[in-house]
């Protein structure tokens, strides 16, 4: 689909129009900590609901922690767990380090404690422990919640955690946003990301959310209890249960680092489908995001050699870079690029940013060295829909409560208990 959206005339090859094919999403460390959460689904033409869409309320999500793997190993902690396989006899419980593999065309097999335990015709195996806390380690991290590996139709594994919502922001909000930030801004962001989870459950599928920027950076327990993980469950048990709804129903809330001054519509970014087309989502002016490292950039490619000249199969030196503005907030809607013979290459902004790693879409592009360079300026870092981490943090700053942050970047959103929300 972003193939078709880059245009030839004059002359060049369709197929060579491709100026990435992802975003460069970037985890934003300590000082920006971008928030990138998944893109939406197709567009539908003309969608504008009266509600959003309903969505699952249940209290657990699924967080695919490894997503494709021949082999996972894994720590039991705390006690024994049971095994539930979906297809042959439970095991003893176990404890300790477990390694699971795929075997070809038979199901699954399991190694513990010099053990090998063979699950024929298996595609899943469920662990749950045994009356001890439900916290396993993966990776040298711990994370809240039971396990679940899932053979895939290719042959691999898939590790997903099975955890209480509450237990799994715990995992998030420091990860998304500076615990050491002001209380409101913190609460607003707790609030946020359980908003995000919930929406995200996706019945029928394996799993309901990503453990990275995709859709929110889940880090478990960490490697051991520690201040950190104290803070994270004090902003989650401040708001717990609380979720930002639209007409009485949760939304997509997404959120970035840095919007560079004014948040935008969901629909420009991300398409016009039915999630995407609400009034909440239409963004917000004046945000006092200038504190952040990234509220202002400049970016400079030599495009000789570059990836994107190259995948543009565009011949040097270029006679123009123009991108077209939206009406607010410096975000490009379409970028034209002009080459020495007069080709024209007509694409997207996220092409773009994930072709010369910007970060983000709201950028003006300058020729130097005889259109042999360009020069990028931008602002913010992020998608710039929702909620502007920085701005929510300069919102905290002049007085601003929760809910008055959570106000301002989704226009017309109420706070509510989750058990007084219409989910189906």
């Amino acid at each position: 689909a972003r193939l078709a959206r880059a245009a030839r005339r004059r002359g060049h090859d369709p197929r060579a129009l491709v100026l990435g094919l992802a975003l460069c999403c970037a985890t934003l460390a300590a000082a920006c900590y971008a928030a990138a959460p998944a893109r939406p689904g197709a567009p539908t033409a003309g969608a504008r609901p009266s509600t959003p869409p309903e969505v699952d309320l249940g209290s657990t999500v699924r967080v695919a922690l490894v997503e494709a793997a021949p082999v996972v190993t894994f720590s039991l902690l705390g006690g024994p767990w049971a095994l539930t396989p979906d297809a042959g006899e439970a095991p003893p419980p176990l404890e300790g380090d477990v390694l699971v593999r795929a075997v070809p065309e038979q199901g699954l097999a399991l190694e513990q404690d010099g053990r090998a335990l063979a699950f024929p015709g298996a595609t899943s195996l469920r662990l749950r422990p045994r009356g001890g806390p439900a916290v396993f380690g993966l990776r040298g991290r711990r994370y809240p919640g039971e396990v679940e590996v899932r053979l895939r139709p290719d042959g691999r594994v898939l590790l997903v955690d099975h955890v209480d919502v509450e237990d799994y922001l715990v995992g998030v909000v420091g990860h998304e946003m500076p615990l050491s930030w002001p209380d409101p801004a913190v609460h607003a962001q707790a609030i946020a990301a359980r908003t995000y989870a919930l929406v995200s459950r996706r019945p029928g599928h394996p799993f309901d959310l990503q453990a990275d920027e995709r859709s929110q950076v889940f880090g478990g327990l960490g490697d051991r209890q520690g201040k950190q993980t104290a803070r994270a469950r004090e902003v989650v048990d401040a708001t717990r249960g609380l979720v930002l709804t639209w007409q009485g129903r949760p939304f997509t809330t997404y959120f970035h680092s840095t919007c560079g001054g004014a948040t935008v519509p969901a629909t420009w970014i991300f398409g016009g489908n039915p999630g995407n087309a609400l009034p909440v989502l239409e963004g917000a002016a004046e945000c006092p995001c200038d504190a952040s490292p990234v509220y202002r950039w400049t970016a400079e490619a030599d495009l000789r050699g570059h990836r994107a000249a190259a995948r543009l199969v565009l011949a040097l030196p270029l006679r123009s870079f123009e991108v077209t503005p939206w009406p607010r907030g410096g975000y490009v809607q379409a970028v034209r690029i002009v080459d020495a013979t007069g080709g024209e290459v007509e694409t997207t902004p996220g092409e773009v940013r994930g072709a010369f790693g910007l970060k983000s879409t709201a950028f003006e592009a300058t020729l130097e060295d005889g259109g042999r360079r360009v020069r990028f300026t931008g602002r913010g870092w992020g998608h710039g829909v929702g909620m502007c981490q920085w701005g929510a943090r300069g919102l905290a700053l002049r007085g601003l409560d929760a809910a008055a942050i959570l106000g301002h970047y989704y226009p017309g959103a109420e706070v509510r208990p989750l058990d007084g929300v219409r989910g189906r």
